[in-house]
């Protein structure tokens, strides 16, 4: 009897350790809700035309935060060690103009697509119920889909009483890519054997660099727009492992 009791017992606390197993050779799914939160420091507007450039003094710009759905896909090579890809809905992201170009608003819109790839390193053991992790990597930030609003588009916010509208006409705009370091640190709760939770917190140091081609009475005018993002992202997710 006693035996058999013991036997119980061992076979129960295994099966506690194995409800909290994730180590090598596992394949973890999460699928969430990120949050993007800008903190930008923007420089001024600046403009080149008939090969002088100036800068727009006061003027600048502000990112508003954006949401979406991603999904992550996460290969753990050892207990402690997994590498992951990051894929998320392109979100819709809004540019306004602060300063001496507040009063335009919104300047326009694009969608974001960041990809990234990070490892992690998960401590505690494979049998935890809650492991920390800290991660990584680079993402790839590209913009598509961009979108003036009519008063830019128009290359009305050129306009001045110093150079009247010789400055003005159709604007089209150019964001470019880059490739940016990504840092990430988090937490992961192991529900069941195949069921986990997730948050996590990472900091990427975008920036933003567009170009704005107008073709203006005097000829092509081109306003140039730089700012560091430094970006926050809060993600939210269920995961279930493989």
């Amino acid at each position: 009897m006693k035996l058999r009791n013991i036997v119980l017992t061992m076979a129960i606390i295994q099966s506690i350790n194995a409800a909290h197993a994730m180590g090598a050779g596992d394949t973890l799914v999460n699928l969430g809700w990120i949050n993007m939160e800008p903190n930008e420091v923007s420089q001024p507007l600046l403009v080149t035309a008939m090969g002088h450039t100036n800068s727009i003094v006061g003027s600048g710009t502000s990112l508003r935060d954006a949401n979406t759905g991603a999904l992550t896909v996460s290969y753990f090579f050892t207990d402690h060690l997994a590498v992951e890809m990051v894929l998320g809905i392109p979100p819709t992201v809004h540019l306004d103009g602060t300063g001496s170009i507040a009063k335009i608003g919104e300047l326009g819109k694009a969608k974001a697509n960041v990809p990234t790839v990070e490892s992690f390193y998960y401590f505690g053991t494979k049998d935890s119920a809650l492991r920390p992790f800290l991660g990584v990597g680079v993402s790839y930030a590209k913009y598509t889909g961009i979108e003036l609003t009519q008063h830019v588009a128009d290359g009305e916010f050129l306009a001045s009483s110093k150079t009247g509208t010789a400055l003005v006409g159709p604007t089209i705009a150019h964001i470019d890519s880059n490739f940016f370091p990504i840092f990430t640190g988090g937490l992961l709760y192991q529900i069941t054997p195949k069921w986990s939770a997730r948050v996590s917190a990472s900091y990427i140091p975008l920036r933003l660099d567009a170009t704005l081609n107008t073709q203006a009475p005097v000829g092509t005018v081109t306003s140039e727009v730089k700012s560091s993002l430094n970006t926050l992202m809060t993600f939210f997710s269920v995961g279930y492992t493989f």
